[in-house]
């Protein structure tokens, strides 16, 4: 066999050897890493107000289950907003309820959910005032409900705690500052309650 014709058949050989790293490698990574799992957020305005006490973190896969955790997080909103319409033949609900809170300092999100090779894990935030800080006073109900693709694999939740930015502090702020940071508090809490879709 000629130099040349080595030469090239190293170089395809070595090309496979790529390809082969290239596709275990990403098969490695997704299994360490997991893969983004779309979710669309289905609140529709009870994201303070589900009136829920108790922490509960909730999979639902039944149309009944869900419009009964819909009427428990809806009784107290007048009118009642409809609820979300879900086909369980093809998607499955989460719903989070952190419980009752006194200002609106508390709130929580859902920043990913992750795909993994055995599970999904929902990677929740929790909120919390600022030590000090001026927010809107009421008892507010943090949620959220989102709906995603149906699985078979287990859920599991991992939360973690952050101090919300906005709490001023009257020892270094004046206190037009503090109002306005206060109505910025209070439009926060209120801007929760969306509008029913007709």
């Amino acid at each position: 066999m000629h130099r040349s014709q080595r030469i090239f058949m190293s170089g395809i050989i070595l090309i496979w050897f790529v390809v082969i790293f290239l596709i275990v490698s990403s098969i490695n990574i997704t299994a360490y890493f997991g893969k983004d799992v779309k979710f669309e957020d289905i609140s529709n305005g009870t994201s303070f107000s589900s009136g829920i006490e108790n922490e509960s973190y909730l999979v639902i896969t039944s149309e009944a289950e869900f419009r009964d955790v819909w009427e428990q997080i809806t009784y107290s909103i007048r009118p009642p907003p409809e609820a979300p319409y879900v086909d369980f033949n093809r998607s499955l609900v989460i719903a989070a309820f952190w419980g009752a809170k006194p200002n609106t300092g508390y709130d929580m999100q859902i920043n990913k959910i992750t795909e993994f090779e055995d599970k999904i894990v929902v990677y929740i935030t929790h909120d919390y005032p600022e030590p000090g800080g001026i927010y809107g006073q009421a008892i507010v109900y943090p949620s959220i409900i989102v709906k995603i693709d149906k699985t078979d694999k287990p859920i599991e939740f991992e939360f973690k705690e952050r101090t919300t930015f906005c709490g001023l502090t009257s020892t270094h702020w004046g206190a037009v500052t503090l109002f306005v940071c206060n109505l910025v508090a209070t439009y926060k809490y209120f801007s929760k309650y969306k509008k029913t879709p007709k």
